[in-house]
């Protein structure tokens, strides 16, 4: 089941407007319990997953330093 906020689906709609129909965007929750303690550690995960298994980005290509 999904929810949808009609808050965020127009800022998503003025996003897709603006770059096109080839966009990701992520919404964490990471203000409260569990989210919260994780906040980090689930932002580098999800980071880490979006671009190399989405994107298809390998670590030389993604290696910042």
């Amino acid at each position: 089941m999904a929810f949808t906020n009609p808050h965020l689906a127009c800022v998503a709609d003025t996003i897709h407007e603006a770059l096109g129909a080839v966009y990701i965007g992520v919404y964490l929750r990471i203000v409260d319990g569990q989210f919260k303690q994780r906040s980090a550690d689930n932002a580098r995960t999800i980071w880490w997953k979006l671009v190399h298994l989405v994107c298809g980005l390998d670590l030389e290509e993604t290696d910042a330093r």
